[in-house]
């Protein structure tokens, strides 16, 4: 049986070693299979009005030698690269500077759009956020979401909380708060507006949006405008659009999954097979325990009862307690023999066990059970507890004590 064990454990890590080395491999194979990596997931910037603000971007090839292409969409007149075009070697990255600028012809406010990075091989997009806000704002703007609200689908809603400052001084102004959800195509998919005062302390209330119910999957911005007379601030945020809530087994690769699952179905079993072995191995050892609790009960209830009788025969209250006194002595006797006994059994269990006698220890186990404890003990211990009372009781009379 524990070879066998052995045996089925080192065959169970083979197998996680040959699909931890596929799986390892098929990730490289993935990974290889991209052409060129970018060094960042967003492009968000946030500028006062008639300013600029440089961003840097990396390229890296992990191809062959190729052609590289960059432009913005949707943010005509607001973004510039410094080179559109350029050619990496194998292994090669690049940086470059992007340009984010105000322009006349465009209000203050929130503006989206996408960086597109083109080659022969592929097509990467990514996603851009251009804040343009008064020269010295009057108020800031602040946004508190949950992290659970930067993924939503469709039909949920979108809850926030905003909080607005007074930068300039502690009078109240009158500020309309615009709230709005843009697409990457610098289009606005919900707009809604509120009026409220600031005054010298910050003014903070929740918004609750409600989402299309045909609102496209993919990756949208929440932002906020806050207009007054005399400025524009604003503040916005990431979030997606998903079919259902990620997960691990959602976005994981089927290999990914059957592999996991499979690992976890192997571990269980280990732990089910290292249980069941322990069990088996101390199922003996537990049977006797539960032998040793049995036999002392029985014992136990014996004594009470022997005691129950003796002290009803009784009257006088200095006899009962020399009853309670000697069956006091008897029981600490009593359970120092079966002490004794069950510590004798088991070392022999222990022993057998050492030299793999299982056959042997359940014969024994059958054989104490039979035996029991043997009740002529209890009587044999009484009465030499018996006799003992009265040798003292007569040397203390001998010793001139008024016994």
């Amino acid at each position: 049986m524990k070879k066998g064990l052995i045996w089925l454990i080192a065959l169970i890590v083979v197998i996680l070693g040959v699909g931890a080395f596929y799986y390892y491999n098929s990730s490289e194979e993935v990974s290889e299979a991209l052409s060129f990596k970018v060094n960042t997931i967003l492009l968000k910037s946030s500028i006062n009005s008639g300013e600029s603000v440089f961003n840097t971007i990396k390229i890296t090839n992990l191809d062959k030698p190729q052609n590289f292409y960059l432009r913005f969409e949707n943010l005509g007149g607001l973004a510039y690269i410094n080179e559109p075009d350029f050619y990496l070697g194998a292994g090669d990255e690049k940086e470059l500077k992007l340009t984010f600028m105000d322009s006349p012809q465009k209000n203050l406010g929130i503006y989206t759009g996408s960086f597109i990075i083109k080659t022969d091989l592929e097509e990467k997009v990514v996603p851009v956020i251009l804040e343009i806000q008064s020269r010295k704002p009057v108020f800031a703007t602040n946004l508190v979401v949950a992290s659970k609200y930067k993924e939503l689908k469709v039909g949920e809603d979108m809850f926030v909380e905003i909080r607005l400052f007074n930068l300039k001084d502690s009078e109240p102004h009158d500020v309309k708060v615009i709230s709005l959800i843009k697409n990457f195509e610098n289009e606005i998919v919900v707009s809604e507006s509120d009026m409220r005062v600031v005054s010298d302390g910050p003014d903070s209330f929740s918004k609750t949006i409600a989402l299309p119910k045909d609102i496209s999957l993919g990756n949208y911005v929440f932002g906020v405008v806050t207009e007054s007379e005399i400025s524009v601030s604003t503040s916005s945020f990431l979030f997606s659009i998903v079919d259902d809530k990620s997960s691990f087994f959602k976005d994981a690769d089927s290999f990914t999954v059957i592999f996991s699952a499979v690992v976890i179905v192997i571990i269980l079993i280990i732990v089910v097979l290292v249980v069941y072995l322990i069990y088996e191995r101390d199922k003996l050892f537990f049977e006797l325990r539960k032998q040793h609790d049995s036999e002392m009960k029985i014992l136990m209830e014996e004594l009470g009862r022997r005691r129950y009788r003796e002290e009803n025969r009784i009257k006088e209250p200095k006899e009962r307690k020399a009853v309670e006194k000697r069956y006091k002595i008897i029981k600490q006797r009593v359970v120092q023999k079966i002490k004794e006994k069950h510590e004798q059994q088991t070392k022999i269990f222990k022993e057998l066990r050492k030299h793999k006698k299982i056959s042997e220890a359940q014969r024994r186990l059958r054989q104490w059970k039979k035996q029991g404890f043997n009740v002529e003990e209890l009587d044999i211990i009484s009465r030499q507890v018996k006799k003992d009372l009265g040798n003292q009781i007569n040397e203390w009379k001998k010793q001139g004590y008024k016994v």
